[in-house]
């Protein structure tokens, strides 16, 4: 930790300039008269929780004293071959040093490059750390929780005040939180196309050979990965075809089946018209001869045996056109027979073909499961070998930016600085809001609302005793008095 000699805050190491305050350590009265050389002189190594990294320098990252890395410096001295070094932990966690931005205001946070911490849980409120110093005032105005109550009467509205407020502030903090973690993206992300576009003049030179090997090696994993994954998709989609093209032969045989029990159906469906008509033309004849048979019997008496001569002739006709009525009906049934077994058989055949349909699908699918195991996990491998050669690209990026390489154009170092401008302010805020929740008194809330429960139960407990002494049943009159008034104005009386 570095301790500035005017505004006495801490930073991560020394800078040129403070960027809490704006001011250079060098100009302050103490460094001038004791001969101090640089800020590095008040570097508080005993600072217990600080980061400090003996093996780095602490020299601004922006300007070098000696021969440039990438070419530039003394025309004496041959420059010395670049040696960068590229450690890919994990694919969103990559060492790297902050570099300095000339566009950052000095009052906004370092937003430090990827190895920054990233806001993991959004409704988590944490202590502030060492980081930026905000204004009390405008902490207070933020959190908006009002003064510290004095009064034993105040603190219940502080308390109130302070939950509702806070409720507020963490759902603030929730969405910076998140879009702290966009701008980070969007700042690895021009890392990342930084380091793409720059890919051609890092493999043309073999200075650039250091920091290209883990690189390489990544996109060797990946592009083996990528290669078995696709073999075995490969190798599924050619036994899913294989069932595919059963499946569409077998839909054809459903269609040729299903047009067969269509019109068989409709075979059926006329035979069956045709066999109701015959019957009911033969029912009809039935009861006309029925008819005819009664009134015969009722013109003949009771006594006689056989029918009169006018109704023996109409009874003989009726008997006669029956009977071609009962042949009638034997052909049309005939047909229905046969065009129901017709219709059993196409139906019976569309319904093989659609079991056999039903297992090849199942076989489909068992085949897809067998698969589908092996084939996630190898996706699984490529999506982190992607993941890792993003994390790669980013950390090359940081450490060119970093150096100040000289073959980094200018549109493309601005556009980082940019991304880091905009990651440095939305960190600012979350850390302001972060900074209004804890600002409250908790010991005055805790109080508040212990004064809150504790009324509530007294205000309970009061209520039980008046109605346990006004909510009892009055006397009974008394001498034949009817009216509890007067019962109560006997009892005074007495």
């Amino acid at each position: 930790m570095s301790i500035c000699p005017w505004c006495k805050g801490k930073t991560p190491k020394a800078f040129d300039v403070c960027p809490l305050c704006g001011k250079n350590p060098h100009e302050h009265p103490s460094i001038a008269a004791g001969g101090f050389g640089s800020f590095e002189a008040f570097d508080d190594f005993d600072e217990p929780g600080g980061d400090l990294d003996v093996s780095s320098s602490t020299e601004p990252l922006a300007s070098h004293d000696g021969p440039d890395v990438f070419g530039g410096g003394s025309f004496d001295e041959e420059p010395a071959p670049l040696k960068l070094e590229i450690d890919v932990v994990s694919p969103m966690r990559i060492s790297s040093r902050r570099p300095v931005s000339s566009q950052q205001s000095p009052s906004s946070p370092a937003a430090p490059l990827p190895a920054q911490t990233n806001y993991r849980d959004p409704n988590q409120v944490e202590e502030p750390q060492d980081g930026p110093t905000f204004d009390a005032y405008e902490i207070a105005v933020l959190a908006d929780f009002g003064p510290t109550p004095e009064k034993l009467w105040q603190f219940p509205s502080y308390a109130m005040r302070v939950t509702t407020r806070s409720r507020e502030l963490k759902r603030r903090l929730q969405i910076a939180r998140r879009s702290v973690d966009e701008a980070e993206q969007g700042r690895d992300a021009r890392l990342a196309d930084l380091a793409e576009r720059l890919r051609p003049e890092l493999d043309a030179s073999h200075d650039f050979d250091g920091v290209l090997d883990t690189l390489r090696q990544i996109e060797e994993t990946a592009a083996s990965r990528n290669d078995a994954l696709s073999a075995r998709n490969e190798e599924l989609g050619q036994k899913v075809s294989v069932v595919d093209r059963e499946i569409e032969g077998h839909r054809k045989q459903e269609s040729e089946s299903k047009a067969r029990v269509d019109v068989a159906a409709k075979s059926l469906d006329a035979a069956r018209g045709e066999v109701d008509r015959a019957t009911a033309a033969f029912k009809r004849a039935e009861i006309e001869l029925r008819n005819a048979q009664e009134l015969a019997r009722a013109a003949a008496g009771p006594q006689a045996r056989t029918a009169p001569p006018e109704h023996a002739a109409k009874l003989q006709s009726l008997a006669q056109i029956l009977e071609e009525r009962r042949a009638a009906v034997q052909a049309p049934k005939a047909l229905f027979d046969e065009a129901k077994r017709v219709w059993n058989d196409a139906d019976s055949a569309y319904k093989a073909v659609q079991r056999q349909i039903a297992e090849l699908q199942k076989q489909r699918r068992g085949i897809e499961q067998s698969y589908a195991r092996e084939i996630g996990m190898r996706s699984q491998g490529v999506q982190q070998a992607q993941s890792e050669m993003h994390a790669a690209l980013v950390a090359i990026g940081a450490q060119l930016i970093e150096m100040n390489a000289p073959i980094v154009p200018r549109e493309l170092r601005q556009a980082f600085f940019q991304s880091q401008d905009v990651l440095s302010s939305r960190m600012l805020e979350a850390e302001r809001l972060n900074h209004a929740i804890v600002s409250a008194d908790s010991a005055a809330v805790k109080k508040g609302w212990m004064v809150i429960v504790g009324g509530t139960l007294v205000g309970l407990l009061l209520l039980i005793a008046l109605i346990a002494v006004f909510g009892r049943s009055e006397p009974e009159p008394l001498y034949g008095m009817n009216s509890v008034f007067e019962a109560r104005v006997f009892r005074r009386l007495s």
